[in-house]
């Protein structure tokens, strides 16, 4: 009798849901009932008490759970702090079984030592089910992404089965967990060959409603064709293959639903695919939660931030998030899925949202070509047929059954097209187990073996080589590369991780006007190695790729495909598409010498003008009107304390503010990391109407240059001129005679800022209790940042009232022994850190 085993996953960016969903397939295969389910599912469990368990959890950011299940966490250790005061008041008695006393569980962790507190989600997740009674029958894991998870995940997984076979023998043996009588249902494949549909059938058909589109046409394109150069020397003596993922057979089906809905309403059958889109309805979240459904934006307007000699092209948009707009989107067939009347009264600055940006269709086209599917078979609805409960949850939606019953709007089935444009991940490199797969599909045996070889023990030179900077290998990459290989699509739709939305801060604030989001981001652009133009005529021919017809393409526009010898270029998924239906807004030529009027801002009105005006400067050129222009976006849970003061809470205000005195703020980051900061600025304009007292603000922004990357200036200059920003500390990273401080040996970064001002920080953050707040770059800013930070902790640890404040926040367990000199070490200061975090003094917002 097979027992039955819950794969619970915690993901941000999906790979703990790939990796459960490689567990949850091999154990099926050795006869456990799984059930693989979001860690969200786990306190819903009705058989929490008698399950047999694995965890695959990943950390996000310095240490935290993803940001979906932070309330799954806090739930849990609710329920350890609600136990322990029940040991100390005697309503619970030690003799009595706890909540989880029955579970037997296995737990792998992800985590990256690049950041500060690694994999500490899973190690957190694991302290709580321990003290809720829970029994580990295998030694966690914990895969380090710095290095590589595959180092620690496959081993793991390989000595899991033994564990769990007789984790299963004592259960049975102790009668534990009752069996569950009735066995899943087996999965039958189906191998029927595809149904085809002429492409003038009324599937395709345009229909007369209007949707919400958008314009699929770009001119910057990725670069398709190109020439992997592996190096596959380093394995020609293997006699040996190991460390080689599981393969695994497709247990899902996508069949042809015999259903007519309205699909590509401006499509040419000429095309394949047209020149506009729209999105289809079953992309907007029926989420009972009314903060976090999905929902569509209007694009009111661009701003370029900086000039044409930047490295980068950094873009403002500014987002309409009315519901009620007065214009053309009241005729359209979505139109209740524009807007959210539910957040307008509730997002605060320091929020931020996810934008649900499609793959390129190019690219889209390019990979379905290679999978051999007929163009006639992209655009026709689809369903998924097969467990559901081995389905990961971006495709649940589409399996036979689950569709929602009350559901009255017909166009609820993707089409083949839909789900590679927003469902799954096709731009990142592969898998490991993706690798093994393709492997097995290929004829060739040449192909058959390198590609085991790359997914093996052995060949982990080459995996980095195709994960590195330098060549970001796509599925199309090694598909166009090993052409014999022939794989599903079912099986590749089941294999592909999902499409993650894109996270951005806002920076604009609700007093202005609660119905416009403003953010900014880079445009992402990766140039690497140059491909082989060779490559395409001697193993796949995109010369037949039709994407757009010939009358449709402009001559003075790039075109797909070339022939030319071009370096090979990627465009992130999310920057490229707001880049190109923001119709590819033109960097400045240069920054003007703006003078920046003394706004009197007595009042709101006076304020109003004031900021309608700065942000009325650079408007970005375009080379069309933007019109009906809109994105989905959702509004992130603010799960952390990324908040100005005003919006804390008194319960986790420190104890040693002082009393009626308004708490300094310091804002640090660089480049894009400022965005939240200018709606915080903006905000406390607001709230400082009025008041003769106002909170001193300093800004620590670093960027490349002042001529061409000096992001939201003329909004610096204005809060300077008004005294809302009472101290700027500037650097730039590429100048070298500057006046900030900083000699060209020092590297000009916010964290060199921070140390040079060491006493000033230690007088505000200690004497003053000031707030912190980080946003940008995890890696790089994020990381020197907090070390700076540890040093000024430890500089001011040397001053005896400044040690007597900091041991406040220390535990007992760690605190300094009373014949040591009182200074505080690194660990300590750490601790600090993550107790002002808990705190609200200590805030980051990284990425």
């Amino acid at each position: 009798m097979s027992h039955n085993l819950y794969i619970y996953y915690a993901t941000e960016s999906g790979n703990s849901q790939g990796i459960a969903t490689e567990i949850s397939r091999e154990a099926k295969d050795r006869n456990y009932n799984v059930n693989l389910q979001d860690l969200n599912e786990f306190l819903n469990s009705k058989e929490v008490g008698h399950q047999l368990a694995i965890f695959i959890i990943s950390t996000f950011g310095e240490g935290d759970p993803p940001t979906k299940y932070a309330g799954a966490f806090r739930k849990l250790n609710r329920k350890v702090r609600s136990l322990k005061k029940s040991l100390e008041s005697n309503e619970l008695t030690t003799s009595e079984p706890l909540e989880y006393s029955n579970l037997r569980y296995a737990i792998l962790g992800l985590g990256d030592t690049n950041y500060n507190n690694f994999c500490n989600a899973s190690k957190t997740f694991k302290t709580i089910i321990d003290n809720l009674g829970a029994q580990q029958f295998y030694n966690p894991g914990y895969a380090d992404d710095g290095i590589g998870i595959e180092e620690v995940v496959h081993p793991w997984i390989e000595n899991l089965w033994k564990n769990l076979e007789n984790a299963s023998k004592i259960i049975k043996e102790n009668n534990s967990i009752p069996e569950n009588q009735t066995k899943s249902s087996n999965v039958e494949i189906i191998h029927e060959q595809p149904n085809t549909i002429d492409s003038k059938s009324s599937a395709f058909q345009p229909d007369k409603q209007t949707f919400i589109k958008w314009k699929t046409y770009r001119s910057r394109l990725n670069t398709i064709k190109r020439s992997l150069d592996l190096d596959f020397s380093s394995v020609a003596n293997v006699t040996k293959v190991l460390g080689v993922p599981k393969s695994v057979t497709a247990s899902i089906k996508i069949v042809k639903k015999d259903v007519t809905q309205n699909l590509n309403p401006n499509a040419s059958i000429d095309a394949d695919f047209p020149l506009e889109m729209h999105y289809p309805s079953w992309l907007f979240s029926s989420s009972t939660n009314a903060d976090e459904k999905i929902f569509c934006a209007k694009v009111e307007k661009v701003q370029s931030l900086n000039t044409k000699d930047a490295v980068k092209r950094t873009l403002s948009i500014e987002l309409n998030i009315n519901p009620e707009q007065k214009d053309k989107s009241s005729e359209l067939l979505h139109s209740k899925f524009i807007g959210n009347v539910d957040i307008a009264d509730k997002w605060q600055v320091g929020d931020s949202f996810d934008v649900l940006a499609p793959n390129d269709p190019y690219f889209v086209s390019a990979l379905l070509k290679r999978l051999n599917v007929s163009s006639t078979e992209w655009h026709i609805p689809v369903e998924i047929q097969g467990n559901v409960a081995l389905v990961g949850n971006h495709l649940k939606q589409f399996v036979s059954g689950e569709h929602n019953k009350t559901d009255e709007d017909k166009n609820k089935f993707p089409t083949l097209f839909e789900l590679f444009m927003y469902k799954l991940d096709i731009t990142s490199c592969p898998k490991k187990q993706v690798i093994r797969v393709l492997s097995d599909h290929c004829l060739d045996n040449k192909e058959k073996t390198q590609l085991l070889l790359a997914s093996s023990r052995n060949g982990i030179s080459i995996y980095n080589k195709l994960k590195d900077s330098n060549t970001m290998a796509t599925i199309l990459d090694l598909l166009l590369n090993f052409p014999s290989c022939n794989i599903g699509v079912d099986l590749l739709i089941e294999l592909l991780p999902p499409l993650m939305p894109r996270p951005y801060s806002i920076s604009s604030c609700p007093s202005f006007n609660k119905n416009i989001w403003r953010f900014a981001f880079n445009v992402i652009e990766h140039k690497t190695n140059k491909f082989d133009d060779n490559l395409t005529k001697k193993s796949f021919d995109l010369s037949n790729l039709n994407i757009i017809p010939d009358q449709e393409r402009n001559s003075n526009e790039d075109i797909a495909f070339t022939d030319s010898n071009i370096t090979f270029t990627r465009y992130g998924v999310c920057s490229s598409f707001l880049d190109s239906i923001s119709n590819y807004s033109l960097p400045l030529e240069s920054y003007k010498q703006r003078v920046i009027p003394n706004f009197v801002s007595s009042n709101t009105t006076q304020l109003n003008a004031a900021v309608k005006y700065i942000w009325g400067l650079d408007q970005a050129e375009t080379k069309s009107k933007l019109e009906n222009v809109y994105i989905p976006v959702c509004l992130r849970p603010n799960l952390t304390n990324f908040r100005l003061p005003s919006e804390l809470s008194t319960d986790i205000k420190s104890k040693l503010e002082p009393e009626g005195t308004l708490r300094p703020i310091i804002m640090i980051g660089a480049g894009t990391g400022i965005s939240p900061f200018i709606g915080f600025l903006e905000q406390l304009a607001y709230e400082c109407i009025g008041q003769n007292t106002k909170p001193e603000t300093w800004m620590y922004y670093g960027t490349r240059s002042r001529t061409t990357d000096y992001l939201f200036e003329p909004q610096i200059q204005l809060y300077t001129r008004m005294g809302v920003l009472t101290k700027l500390r500037e650097c730039f990273s590429r100048e070298t005679n500057t006046n900030d401080g900083c000699d060209s040996l020092s590297g000009k970064y916010v964290q060199d800022l921070i140390k040079l001002d060491t006493d000033l920080l230690i007088k505000k953050i200690i004497e003053e209790n000031a707030i912190i707040y980080v946003c940008g770059d995890a890696l790089g800013m994020g990381k020197g940042v907090h070390e700076a930070i540890l040093h000024i902790l430890v500089e001011a640890s040397k001053n005896e009232s400044h040690m007597h404040v900091l041991s406040e926040y220390l535990s007992s367990e760690i605190a300094q022994p009373e014949n040591k000199k009182p200074e505080l070490n690194i660990v300590q200061a750490n601790q600090i850190l993550n107790q002002w975090t808990k705190l609200g003094k200590y805030n980051r917002d990284l990425w």
